[in-house]
């Protein structure tokens, strides 16, 4: 069975923004992400509100290259501002879960050496309270108010000479393998070749229309979501958090086209009430990543919305995606084979040898997409980055004669 997608090598070097930035200077009045309340916000308007954000991080807050910029928000448009400006900055961004309370808020602030932070409003309690805790962290600004406290910069940052390579874009928070959260040092090279490894899939294009709830601080919102339809120039309804009867109404409204989703969230919608009562027929399909998809799960949704349910599979460490089921040829209870230019192989979880097609071990990848180590933590990395280079992922896989995982 051959897979329907190439290799995209060489993968190019260079800031992760300019795939952004390509989009917003191609198509600068499409409109580019549309909020809870439906109010739309262009390439255009959104690549600007991102230079002058860089710029105020530059003159205000003093940000050097290499500085952390942390975001402590749910979904909305103003988190590309946010990401963007302090990528443009210079700086590299933590993203921290929305529903941490003040302890797991301190600790990754504390440890990821952030040095402002934008908030959502309803949180700035929190960060108030650890901030006493936190000498580093220099300034805190709501990311509602975006828009308008930037609006008095220029438009222009200074420019900032980044290694794509060796520069950590961004710096989410990953369980790992083992042990405490640990920061993924992803290159603005990792998250460029796993942009395009996802291009070559079709899953998004330029005619695509997707809907976010699933949340940007994880980097499967953050990539396969926000910064997809930033790169793709498609159109994203951005969504603060799960609301079933919202999300069929966005999918009809607005005509979706792809929906992204997470097991619980599919089968709560595939035992929604009034699901028969919305037209969902601009759905292409719905792709299920995060966690493992129960075979009576995606039957049920495959059967409720009548379209195909298939799944991808990712890790933090991979910036994520390294698998992806082909839409034409999908096998039931696999994540596909991996995407372009991935090699995986599975090993003997007790000698570390390569197994054939159908043993079951541990997975290993190797890719443009591969992190670059896990932050201030040597030892976590030479345990999961082997020294020829292959990523352990901690999980137990078969792959078939295929190569389907």
């Amino acid at each position: 069975m051959a897979v329907p997608w190439s290799s995209q090598a060489p993968y190019p070097k260079h800031h992760f923004s300019q795939l952004f930035e390509e989009t917003a200077r191609r198509l600068p009045d499409k409109p580019g992400l549309i909020d809870i309340d439906e109010t739309p916000y262009t390439f255009g308007a959104l690549w600007q509100a991102a230079r002058k954000t860089a710029r105020f991080l530059q003159d205000e807050a003093r940000i050097a290259k290499g500085e952390t910029v942390a975001i402590y928000a749910p979904n909305s448009p103003q988190y590309a501002v946010a990401l963007h400006g302090a990528l443009l900055a210079g700086a590299k961004v933590t993203t921290l879960n929305p529903l941490y309370k003040e302890r797991e808020v301190e600790h990754q602030l504390d440890d990821a050496d952030a040095v402002a932070v934008f908030a959502a409003k309803a949180l700035l309690p929190t960060i108030e309270a650890v901030r006493p805790h936190l000498p580093n962290v220099r300034r805190v600004y709501e990311i509602e108010d975006v828009f308008s406290l930037v609006e008095g910069s220029r438009a222009a940052p200074d420019p900032v000479e980044i290694d794509p390579v060796r520069d950590i874009a961004v710096l989410p928070y990953s369980s790992g393998t083992t042990g405490l959260p640990k920061g993924v040092m992803l290159s603005h090279y990792n998250l460029t070749s796993n942009i395009r490894q996802m291009r070559a899939t079709g899953l998004v294009d330029e005619d695509s229309v997707l809907l976010a709830f699933l949340p940007f601080y994880h980097i499967y919102g953050l990539m396969v979501l926000l910064n997809a339809t930033l790169a793709q120039a498609a159109t994203c309804l951005v969504m603060p958090r799960f609301d079933p009867d919202r999300t069929l109404h966005f999918i009809e409204k607005y005509k979706v086209s792809g929906f992204f989703v997470v097991p619980p969230a599919l089968l709560a919608l595939s035992h929604h009430p009034k699901l028969d009562q919305h037209d969902l027929s601009s759905l292409r399909y719905i792709l299920s990543g995060a966690a493992p998809l129960p075979l009576e799960v995606a039957e049920l949704g495959a059967q409720r919305f009548r379209k195909p349910v298939v799944q991808g599979y990712g890790m933090t460490e991979t910036s994520p995606l390294a698998n992806c089921t082909p839409l034409g040829a999908p096998k039931k209870g696999s994540v596909g084979p991996a995407v372009p230019d991935t090699l995986e192989k599975i090993v003997d979880l007790d000698t570390g040898e390569e197994l054939p097609a159908g043993g079951v071990g541990e997975l290993l990848i190797s890719g443009p997409q591969v992190m670059q180590g896990y932050w201030k933590a040597p030892e976590a990395t030479a345990e999961t980055i082997r020294p020829d280079g292959w990523l352990r992922s901690g999980d137990i896989s078969r792959m078939d004669e295929d190569g389907y995982l």
